[in-house]
């Protein structure tokens, strides 16, 4: 850590080091720039790399696999790199903050449950990784404004960007989201009101109906968006 031009500049920088008995060695750096306008209003500036060392899944924990076997494929780490930028600026009635970020991640961990034996034909499940990286891009604001002495309204949107191979991802999720939260406090009262607004997925894209298609039990097929 360091602060520079009187304090209006800080840097922090960290470098973390793992050596996993499964992935071997696994290097993970960042660094956070944070820059002061004015004392109500900064910037920061976040680039680095995480990263998950999948040794199992959700269904594979908790015996939902309706096959013989899990083989295991898989020998890298998932590594993310990441950029983010956020713009906060906050006063006694009125505060914004507005975010950018992006983050690619190689060697994804994959679940597929639909293989079979090439022996004995019986079901089994491959633990693989992605051959492709999946990258996600977000923009995200907040606006905060102060209605009443002890009444507060935040208006809040995002938007989301995936894009990856079709199938990749284990669940559809919404690329926008808009909500509107009041918030009052007053001695011992406090309540909190919150209206959300979901927009559609992309069900045939996150679930590769091109190649798997998918129906409904009366033999229709699924809707392409939620």
């Amino acid at each position: 850590y360091h602060a520079f031009f009187n304090g209006r500049l800080e840097l922090h920088g960290s470098v973390r080091h793992d050596d996993n008995n499964v992935f071997s060695r696994i290097t993970t750096p960042r660094l956070n720039l944070l820059w002061h306008h004015t004392p109500r209003m900064n910037s920061r500036l976040a680039v680095g790399r995480g990263f998950r060392v999948p040794t199992s899944f959700f269904e594979q924990d908790h015996g939902i696999l309706a096959t013989t076997r899990i083989d295991r494929v898989i020998d890298k780490a998932e590594t993310s790199d990441n950029a983010s930028y956020t713009f906060s600026s906050g006063g006694e009635h009125c505060s914004v903050v507005l975010s950018a970020s992006y983050n690619r991640i190689h060697n994804f961990a994959l679940l597929d449950s639909g293989a079979t034996d090439p022996v004995t034909g019986a079901p089994i499940t491959l633990f693989t990784q992605s051959k492709d990286p999946l990258t996600v891009k977000g923009l995200d604001g907040t606006l905060t404004w102060k209605l009443a002495q002890h009444l507060e309204g935040t208006l809040g949107a995002e938007r989301y960007l995936y894009d990856f191979t079709p199938g990749t991802l284990s669940f559809a999720r919404p690329e926008e989201r808009a909500y509107l939260r009041l918030d009052y406090e007053s001695g011992p009262w406090t309540g909190m009101l919150r209206s959300t607004w979901t927009g559609p997925m992309d069900l045939a894209k996150f679930y590769d109906y091109a190649n798997h298609p998918r129906y409904n039990f009366d033999g229709t097929r699924k809707m392409d968006k939620s």
